[in-house]
């Protein structure tokens, strides 16, 4: 299964969200501005959460398929000249199971940088036709987090982020998912985007993610017919 990167294409189902105001949902920090909503849910042992921008959306079902649950989020923006939406920028969090991945047993490495090494080596994760810089690690909040960057060949862009949370042997994923146009104003809004990121009742600061470079400089994508995933080291 394709867990850790998500095309537009091929996108996670929305039905367990939970939204501030659903029965049960965990209460919202008071400081977030009041027009976002608060979004939540758990799986394979983690609780999420984030805050929705005030604008965005989650995104709609019937421009789903199949893959795993998490919290999805959407920018849309006019398609076209036509008065139908698209999704702009693509949001998308989640715990995968790592189950068939290696961990390592010593505390002192970093499994997200471990974890996403392996996955850009498999073409079954990332997309046949696509383009991975190598992994890069980094400290986000105190959590050993790591990053790399896809281009694929329907000029989509993706920025790929595992964090670890606080229960070993889990992770968390930030697919941000934009065209290539994108992807300077992605950058800029990174850090608010996932500011205030609950893991485990645990906040994230988004200013942590100032170490990233900036710009991004994505992989150069060349499509070929029968090209295999393929790592720019």
């Amino acid at each position: 299964m394709r867990v850790l990167i998500l095309a537009v294409t091929l996108l996670a189902s929305c039905q367990s969200l939970a939204l501030s105001n659903a029965p049960g949902a965990t209460e919202a920090p008071e400081t977030a501005p009041i027009e976002d909503i608060w979004m939540e849910t758990e799986m394979n042992g983690v609780r999420l959460g984030v805050w929705m921008p005030s604008g965005w959306d989650t995104a709609r079902s019937a421009e789903l398929g199949g893959g795993p649950e998490g919290l999805m989020l959407a920018e849309y923006r006019p398609a076209g000249d036509s008065s139908d939406l698209e999704v702009g920028v693509l949001v998308y969090l989640f715990a995968p199971p790592l189950d068939h991945f290696y961990i390592p047993e010593d505390s002192s490495e970093n499994a997200a940088l471990s974890v996403l090494d392996q996955v850009v080596q498999m073409p079954s994760q990332i997309g046949f036709d696509a383009i991975a810089s190598r992994p890069v690690e980094f400290e986000w909040d105190g959590h050993d987090a790591a990053y790399y960057l896809l281009s694929s060949s329907n000029s989509i862009k993706t920025i790929v982020l595992a964090v670890e949370t606080q229960i070993d042997h889990r992770l968390v994923i930030c697919n941000i998912n934009m065209p290539a146009s994108e992807a300077e104003r992605v950058r800029r809004m990174l850090p608010e985007i996932l500011d205030g990121l609950m893991i485990d009742d645990q906040p994230m600061n988004g200013d942590g993610l100032a170490v990233l470079p900036d710009p991004l400089v994505f992989p150069e994508h060349h499509h070929h017919p029968d090209v295999t995933a393929t790592v720019i080291q």
